[in-house]
C-alpha cells in the first residue's frame, strides 16, 4: 500500500496545479502589476551584500501565475503561457522576464514555458489573490526565520549537537535576506526545511510507516512539481545528513548501500516528475516539449552564457571556479568541513555507531561540503 503513496503525491500535486488555474484573475492580476515597481526600481539582477537577486525567475513566476493569457484549464497548467518581447533592440537575457511582465508598450507575442510544472502557482495564486509581492517578501523574512529556529531547537532536542554549527553557517551562506526577496531563491529552502521537520519530528513513525526510500522519492517529486531549477541537490544533501545523523548505519557498508539507494530514489521521484510534465505537455498541448526540453539541457551542459561556449567537462570546471573565487567563501565552506568531521571524530557515541569501530566516515563533512556549494550556487 505505502508503495502507491508516491503516486497519490503525483495525483494530488497535478489536481492541485489544475485548480488554482481558476483562481479569480482580479485582484490576481493587479496584485502581479504592483511587483513591477519593485522590478523597475531595482533591476533584473540587483545586488544584496555578496548576493545578487533573482528578479528575472521571480518576474518569470509571476507572468505564469498572470491570469488572462489563455483560459482557465487543465490546458493552461501544462502549456504555462508567457508573453515574450520581440522588439529587436531588447537583449536575449530579458526576453521572458521583466519587459515581458511589465512593459506593455513593447510588441510582445504569447509563448509557453511548458517543460516545468511551475507547482508554484498552488501556493503563489492564492497568495497573489490576496497579497502583492512586496508583502510575500515580508512573509519569506518572517516565515524563513521562524523555521530556522525550530529546526534549530529540534537538533537541540533530538542532541543533535554535531548538526547544530554546519546549520548555522549555511544559513548564512544561504543569506537569509537574498532568499526572502527571491521566490526562486526560496522554494528549496521550504522543500527541506519541511522534510527536515517530518524526519525531526516523525522519525520513527515514517520509518515504519513509509519507510525512508518513499519518504526520499517524495522528497524528489515535490523538488520537480514546485521547483524553478535552483539549487534541486540541496533538498537531498540536507535531509540525507541528518538522516544519517540521527539514524546511524550499524556499518560502513550499511552506510554506503543505504546512501546509494536513497539518492537513486531522489533521482527517480525528481526526474521523472520533472519528465512527466514534458510528456503530458506534449501530449495536451500543441507544443512538443519533449524535444524543448532536451535541446534545453543539451544547451545548458555546453554553454555557461549566451556569447561564450564551452564543453560539458569545462562547465564542471567552471563552476567550481566560480564557487572559490570569493576568498570569505572559500574560508566558510572549509570551516562547515572542519566542524562536521570534527564532530564525528570527537563524539562517536552520539554520532555514528560504525566510529566505534575505528571507521573513519566522511559522511558529514562530504554532505555538508556538498551542500554548501549548492547554497552558494543559488546566491
Amino acid at each position: 500500500m505505502r508503495k502507491l503513496y508516491p503516486l497519490y503525491l503525483v495525483i494530488f500535486l497535478i489536481l492541485s496545479g489544475w485548480m488554482v488555474q481558476y483562481v479569480p484573475g482580479e485582484p490576481t492580476d493587479s496584485n502581479i502589476k504592483k511587483a513591477c515597481e519593485i522590478f523597475n526600481q531595482e533591476g533584473i539582477y540587483p545586488q544584496v551584500g555578496d548576493r545578487i537577486l533573482d528578479n528575472y525567475t521571480d518576474a518569470a513566476m509571476l507572468m505564469v501565475s498572470k491570469s488572462g493569457i489563455m483560459e482557465a484549464g487543465f490546458k493552461r497548467f501544462l502549456f504555462s503561457p508567457i508573453y515574450i518581447v520581440v522588439n529587436n533592440d531588447v537583449s536575449k537575457d530579458n526576453i521572458q522576464s521583466v519587459y515581458g511582465l511589465c512593459r506593455g508598450s513593447v510588441p510582445k507575442v504569447e509563448d509557453s514555458y511548458a517543460r516545468y510544472w511551475h507547482g508554484y502557482q498552488v501556493i503563489l495564486r492564492p497568495l497573489l489573490y490576496f497579497t502583492n509581492y512586496q508583502n510575500i517578501r515580508l512573509i519569506n523574512k518572517i516565515l524563513q526565520p521562524l523555521l530556522f529556529i525550530l529546526i534549530l531547537g529540534l537538533f537541540y532536542k533530538r542532541k543533535a549537537y554535531g548538526l547544530i554549527p554546519a546549520w548555522i553557517v549555511s544559513y548564512i551562506i544561504l543569506s537569509p535576506i537574498a532568499m526572502s526577496l527571491n521566490m526562486g531563491y526560496s522554494i528549496i529552502y521550504y522543500i527541506f526545511s519541511f522534510a527536515l521537520l517530518l524526519i525531526l519530528i516523525f522519525n520513527e513513525k515514517i520509518e515504519k510507516n513509509i519507510g525512508w526510500g518513499i519518504f526520499f522519492i517524495m522528497i524528489g517529486i515535490c523538488v520537480g512539481f514546485f521547483d524553478f531549477l535552483t539549487y534541486p541537490i540541496a533538498s537531498l544533501a540536507i535531509p540525507l545528513t541528518v538522516l544519517m545523523y540521527i539514524n546511524p548505519p550499524e556499518s560502513f557498508v550499511n552506510m554506503l548501500k543505504q546512501l546509494t539507494i536513497l539518492v537513486l530514489l531522489w533521482g527517480i521521484g525528481y526526474v521523472g516528475m520533472w519528465s512527466l510534465k514534458w510528456v503530458m505537455a506534449s501530449i495536451f498541448t500543441e507544443k512538443n516539449v519533449i524535444e524543448d526540453a532536451f535541446q534545453q539541457i543539451l544547451f545548458r551542459a555546453t554553454e555557461t552564457s549566451y556569447e561564450k561556449h564551452i564543453p560539458f567537462y569545462g562547465s564542471i570546471w567552471a563552476t567550481f571556479i566560480v564557487l572559490f573565487e570569493d576568498y570569505i567563501t572559500t574560508i566558510v565552506v572549509y570551516m562547515i568541513g572542519v566542524i562536521s568531521l570534527f564532530t564525528v571524530l570527537v563524539n562517536d557515541e552520539k554520532c555514528f555507531k560504525f566510529a566505534k569501530k575505528k571507521l573513519l566516515s566522511a559522511v558529514a563533512f562530504c554532505d555538508y561540503f556538498f551542500k554548501c556549494c549548492c547554497m552558494v550556487f543559488a546566491g
